[in-house]
Parts: structure tokens; C-alpha cells; sequence
């Protein structure tokens, strides 16, 4: 009985944690509510494998990460950039907007971009800027050198640079 009051409250704590998480990856509630549940429910079914408890952090990340990954694999890439496509046909709007609005747009914007990097990139953009991770515990979560995720974290910027570019945005509207 107290290891379900103990995981009970595990997942109090880790499930939005999870779920906003695979929401900044997919930018669409339905996709992250069930991989969410899905990880929350590996993790239920698989914590006895976990050797070191002080991993436990690493490993829901990447648990969350592998269902990310699969739930990517049935999405077909090109209907989600024929859809970003369409969507992004309205650039960011008159400097006459409210502030509220502008920051919506831009938020929307960088959601769109992100979709865009592969999914390695992605992964240690979200971690590094939306979780605030160093690259030390990034490089720890997704079992790659801290020198890999720096490096994935360059080429990451890069491309959301040069996607940008193509839309006509400048990173100084972004910051505004």
C-alpha cells in the first residue's frame, strides 16, 4: 500500500511535468496528454528496473523522450509541415497590436520553429530553455556527451535562425 501512496505522489509531481513538456514538443494537447499517460504508465510498470534512484530524473526525461519518439513515428512529417505552412502565412502583425497579442504570435512562432529541428535538437532546446537543465544534467538525461548536447544546442540555433530568415522575421521582432 505505500508504494501506490508513494507513487501517487510521484506522479502528482511529474506529470505536468511530462505533460508541458511533451506539449512544448508536439504544441498540441492531445499528443502530450497521451504520451504523458503513456510514460507515466511505463515508468509505473518499470520503476523496479531502475537501479539508482538518483536517476530517477534522467530517466523519466528520457522515458518521456522514447514516447515522444514514437508517437513522432506516426505522425507523417509532411502533413505537419504542409499545416505549419498554412498557419505561418500571417506574420507577425502591425506594431500597433497589443502587446498580449504580439507576445502570443511570437510564442506561436518559435512553438512552429521548433517543429521544424530534428527531434535531437529539439529535445536539448526544450530541455535547456523551457526546464532550465544545464548541459551537464542534458547530456545526462539524454545519455549523450555534455560537448553533444552543446553541440546539438548550436546547430539548433542555427537552424531556427535560418528558418526564421526564410520567414522573413527577425530575431530583434522576436525580443520585442
Amino acid at each position: 500500500m505505500g508504494s501506490i501512496q508513494a507513487w501517487k505522489a510521484l506522479a502528482q509531481v511529474w506529470y505536468p511535468r511530462m505533460y508541458r513538456l511533451a506539449y512544448r514538443y508536439f504544441n498540441d494537447s492531445e499528443m502530450a496528454q497521451e504520451v504523458s499517460q503513456q510514460t507515466m504508465v511505463q515508468a509505473w510498470e518499470n520503476v523496479h528496473q531502475l537501479r539508482e534512484p538518483a536517476q530517477f530524473s534522467a530517466w523519466m526525461y528520457r522515458l518521456l523522450w522514447n514516447q515522444c519518439h514514437q508517437m513522432n513515428r506516426k505522425v507523417a512529417q509532411q502533413q505537419r509541415q504542409q499545416q505549419d505552412l498554412d498557419n505561418l502565412r500571417n506574420p507577425l502583425s502591425s506594431s500597433d497590436a497589443d502587446e498580449s497579442l504580439l507576445q502570443q504570435e511570437r510564442e506561436r512562432l518559435i512553438k512552429r520553429a521548433l517543429t521544424y529541428l530534428p527531434s535531437e535538437q529539439r529535445q536539448v532546446v526544450l530541455l535547456k530553455e523551457y526546464e532550465q537543465l544545464t548541459f551537464k544534467e542534458i547530456a545526462q538525461v539524454l545519455a549523450i556527451s555534455e560537448n553533444t548536447a552543446k553541440s546539438r544546442m548550436y546547430y539548433a540555433l542555427k537552424a531556427l535562425r535560418k528558418r526564421f530568415d526564410q520567414w522573413n522575421i527577425t530575431s530583434q521582432s522576436l525580443l520585442l
